[in-house]
């Protein structure tokens, strides 16, 4: 959660720079028809669910395909949005005798369906959206005791998985400042309030297993602080690359087992975006 609050901060920060605009016109732009396409590639870090594994930094991508109508601002905007975690780690505990070996999995795949309107004000541009959320979140944490007097002894071994689906609405806005030749700053941020059903099972030593499934609604919230430069080309045609920290929760996703607590589901790291509009 530390940043989250981070980024709120900043996003706070242009949301106080807006009376600067308010003796501005606002206008539509009037945009040409054509298509945008956009590709992510994520370099994200979760949130360890547990101690005993310290979570690396792995790729993801979000890909985005959209429609712009003529002359009105608005937009049509599909994304899709997948990362897969593998970390594990090694905790050697001389008190009693063991090595833990801790073993965590997750995958998150989300599709957005989206419908945008453009507004400018001086060099601000902003784009509201509302839409839908379809997402699927796996998590597995394996954990392997051996005593320190005989590795090949598995004493105890456990595991928990849980996943999560859910849909529901989902709402933002994407801001631009222009600081002039091609370059600007730019914000965005969104929430979801997804309502889905959570499958958590647990299997422990001597063939304990705990399973149960559970009706959940998922707030999640996400955040993003980018630099960028466009570059314009035919006339009609731009090509964006934009880089940029960005951070996301989902509240509540993951219960609780014998071998975890319960808990949040949080990415955070840089992203590079490259974006076409035709």
């Amino acid at each position: 959660m530390r940043y989250m609050k981070r980024l709120s901060v900043a996003l706070i920060a242009v949301g106080l720079s807006a009376p600067a605009f308010a003796n501005e016109s606002i206008f539509v732009p009037s945009q040409h028809s054509g298509f945008k396409v956009s590709v992510d590639t994520l370099y994200l870090r979760e949130n360890s669910i547990n101690k005993i594994v310290d979570n690396n930094y792995d790729f993801g991508n979000d890909i985005q395909l959209g429609y712009l109508f003529a002359n009105t601002g608005n937009d049509l905007t599909v994304h899709y949005n997948t990362i897969s975690k593998n970390d594990s780690d090694l905790l050697i505990d001389n008190a009693k005798g063991l090595f833990i070996t801790g073993k965590q999995v997750s995958d998150l795949d989300m599709v957005d369906l989206e419908g945008g309107q453009r507004f400018c004000a001086s060099s601000l541009d902003m784009r509201l959206f509302a839409g839908v959320r379809y997402i699927r979140m796996t998590h597995g944490l394996g954990l392997i005791s051996n005593s320190t007097d005989n590795l090949n002894d598995n004493s105890d071994v456990q595991a928990f998985n849980t996943k999560f689906v859910g849909v529901g609405p989902r709402f933002g806005t994407d801001a631009r400042y222009n600081l002039g030749c091609g370059f600007g700053l730019d914000a965005h941020l969104n929430t979801a309030l997804l309502v889905g059903k959570i499958n958590s099972k647990y299997e422990g030593k001597d063939n304990t297993i705990i399973n149960s499934d559970t009706n959940r609604i998922v707030p999640a919230v996400e955040g993003k602080l980018g630099f960028d430069y466009t570059g314009a080309f035919c006339n009609k045609s731009a090509l964006v690359f934009e880089i940029g920290y960005q951070t996301s929760n989902h509240f509540n996703v993951i219960d609780a087992s014998m071998i975890n607590s319960a808990s949040d589901s949080s990415f955070n790291g840089a992203y590079l975006d490259v974006k076409y509009y035709s």
